[in-house]
């Protein structure tokens, strides 16, 4: 082999090893394998993010709504038919219909609690307004479920039943509308993150002072 044969060959080998760095076919290629996976589990972690935070509204839109109705009640009848707008079955009925695509019935639960003060002849008040009253249930009933409602989703009003900060006086009411939901905000990702975390509890209460200044009473159906 000549000096002219050995370096034609070694300037050929180092042209083709030039084109092969060059080549970006192979870096696509990683690049791809690399970062699609990273894309969609960005994809999914904000999906995710979003049925939750919708999940949390819809709960607070359907115990705002509910309390507000209720409120505007004197007197309902202990009964989860929904044939009149009387009975306490057509709120059962109106938080499901509120609530969906959520599946309250299901998956979640409806309190309502009717509160008044245990001090001044409730649910006819009497005695000297603007002194300090002390809440006592009325009456309090949840709701019908088709699925499993652990222990969990009972009640959490405090011991007191109204905030702290809640200026109940001698002869007042209120009326307190407690929502839970229990929701998975890993349902996508947890078929590929096997610790992902189950199921969590979403809840919201909300108080109302009835609209004719008395408690809304519970009639026998």
């Amino acid at each position: 082999m000549t000096l002219r044969t050995f370096a034609s060959g070694a300037a050929d080998a180092i042209a083709r090893m030039g084109r092969m760095i060059a080549s970006d076919d192979g870096v696509v290629a990683v690049e791809t394998a690399v970062l699609l996976p990273v894309f969609l589990l960005i994809t999914i972690g904000f999906s995710e993010m979003y049925m939750y935070i919708r999940a949390v509204s819809i709960v607070e839109r359907t115990a705002f709504t509910v309390a507000d109705t209720l409120g505007q009640k004197s007197n309902v009848i202990d009964t989860n038919s929904a044939s009149s707008a009387d009975n306490l079955g057509a709120y059962w009925n109106a938080a499901s219909l509120i609530a969906k695509p959520l599946a309250i019935g299901d998956f979640g639960e409806v309190v309502i609690t009717s509160i008044c003060d245990k001090t001044s002849n409730c649910p006819n008040p009497t005695g000297t307004a603007g002194s300090t009253g002390t809440p006592s249930a009325m009456w309090q009933r949840y709701s019908p479920v088709n699925g499993t409602n652990p222990s969990a989703l009972s009640s959490r009003l405090p011991a007191s039943l109204v905030p702290a900060n809640w200026p109940f006086r001698k002869g007042d009411s209120a009326l307190a509308v407690e929502v839970f939901y229990s929701f998975n905000p890993f349902s996508m990702s947890s078929a590929i993150w096997a610790g992902a975390p189950g199921a969590v509890t979403i809840y919201e209460v909300v108080y109302v002072r009835p609209r004719w200044d008395l408690p809304v009473t519970l009639s026998a159906s």
